[in-house]
């Protein structure tokens, strides 16, 4: 089976959830390159680095503590998917499209690599 890899940034703000939807051959690797170059990405997608805001409040868990608002949006996608056949990276586009009725979920790929710059952050 094909992996794909899901990562998710809400902004509680406007209530939207981008899920950068990433076929396996596309993700560079786990760790800080990765992540942070789809932050920085879903950050200037949201327009956050063009002035607007005076300041961007990026939240993590405490310890101890199992839910963030980030995981209903997750558990919609996961509600979906165990009903739908998905046998492509498009089937996985539509699940994240429908999974919520208020259009809470968005879905951005980047359709084989275009359009999209892994950071080097020991080149920084």
């Amino acid at each position: 089976p094909r992996k794909v890899h899901l990562f998710g940034i809400q902004d509680e703000a406007v209530r939207e959830q981008i899920n950068y939807i990433l076929d396996e051959n596309e993700i560079i690797s786990k760790g800080p390159n990765g992540t942070l170059s789809m932050v920085f990405d879903g950050i200037k997608r949201l327009n956050k680095v063009c002035g607007y805001y005076e300041s961007v409040e990026l939240n993590f868990m405490v310890p101890g503590h199992t839910k963030f608002k980030c995981d209903g949006s997750f558990g919609l996608i996961k509600k979906l998917y165990r009903k739908m056949t998905v046998d492509c990276v498009d089937h996985i586009v539509e699940v994240v499209k429908k999974s919520s009725t208020a259009g809470l979920n968005k879905a951005q790929c980047y359709e084989n690599g275009k359009g999209f710059q892994y950071l080097d952050l020991n080149s920084v």
